[in-house]
């Protein structure tokens, strides 16, 4: 069987119909790329071309084989170029988790279209998912990045994170609430509300944040009833139903009837977070991380 750098001499040779210049188009000496075609015409048992002293001119055999031996060489260029692309991690499929809070801020947006630009023909499949149900999905391999908010117990030696974003909590109250034109309140304040929170653990996410900042003010919040996405809870805190606790960016949901306040407490902050699981060795998952690992040091080498 002609091998594949035959192939593309006798392309080389029949383009050209003349040996020097087909050498020089293949970077190959002229007598390197003589011997190739006699090789190859010596494998099959036929002629390929008919010299004489002036020209070269495709056999009848020749034409025959030329679709062919084209299609080898096509296919095994894309061959080749598609295990670059496997080996740089620019191709192949990625599951990737979000809590929905992490929307409202952008830096999804902008975290996937740089990863984009790097790597155009990476499947990307989206799962909405919060943090308890990202744990499981990560832990079982169905997940290869997750997009939620720290702190999570649950992400431990097993998992890598990349913290993308910092943002403000604020508390959410009814626009006619006594405390709404003050625009700041301090936590210790708080102890006697009702607060709308979200159903998951102290230890995780913002809720974690929350009960820790509750806890250096000297009170466990008393909770009037759970959500699990904030448009709902900021309408049930304009219903009159309690206040909340929320990030900054959500405060760009505009229902009437709320307001925004700064807690004075300068460590009221939430971080949203790409975590992993350490041992991935996904390609994709590392030329993810290659991507965003400039503008988001992370906790793993």
């Amino acid at each position: 069987m002609p091998t594949l750098r035959q192939c593309e001499y006798f392309l080389a040779v029949a383009a050209e119909l003349n040996f020097h210049r087909a050498a020089e188009r293949a970077c190959v000496a002229q007598s390197a790329l003589s011997m190739q075609i006699k090789a190859m015409e010596d494998e099959i048992g036929l002629r390929l071309f008919i010299r004489d002293n002036r020209n070269v001119r495709l056999s009848e055999a020749g034409r025959l084989l030329l679709p062919e031996a084209n299609a080898l060489v096509r296919q095994a260029r894309r061959t080749a170029e598609l295990a670059r692309n496997v080996a740089r991690g620019t191709i192949g499929k990625l599951d990737i988790g979000m809590v929905p809070s992490t929307a409202f801020t952008g830096v999804i947006a902008s975290t996937i279209h740089r990863f984009r630009a790097a790597a155009p023909d990476v499947n990307i499949v989206w799962h909405e998912l919060l943090m308890d149900a990202q744990l499981e999905e990560l832990l079982a391999g169905r997940l290869d990045l997750g997009f939620l908010r720290l702190p999570w117990e649950g992400a431990d030696q097993r998992f890598c994170t990349r913290v993308l974003h910092r943002e403000k909590i604020l508390l959410a109250v009814p626009d006619d609430d006594p405390v709404a034109a003050r625009g700041r309140v301090a936590l210790g304040a708080l102890s006697a509300r009702r607060f709308i929170m979200s159903p998951l653990p102290d230890t995780m996410g913002l809720s974690a944040s929350v009960h820790l900042l509750c806890r250096k003010a000297g009170f466990t919040p008393d909770v009037a009833m759970t959500s699990r996405q904030f448009p709902v809870m900021l309408n049930l805190v304009g219903a009159g139903m309690g206040v909340a606790f929320v990030p900054e960016s959500v405060a760009a949901i505009r229902i009437p009837g709320i307001a925004f306040l700064e807690l004075d407490d300068p460590e009221a902050i939430t971080e949203i977070a790409l975590i992993y699981r350490s041992e991935s060795a996904a390609l994709p998952v590392r030329k993810f991380i290659e991507s965003i690992e400039a503008q988001a040091p992370g906790q793993c080498p």
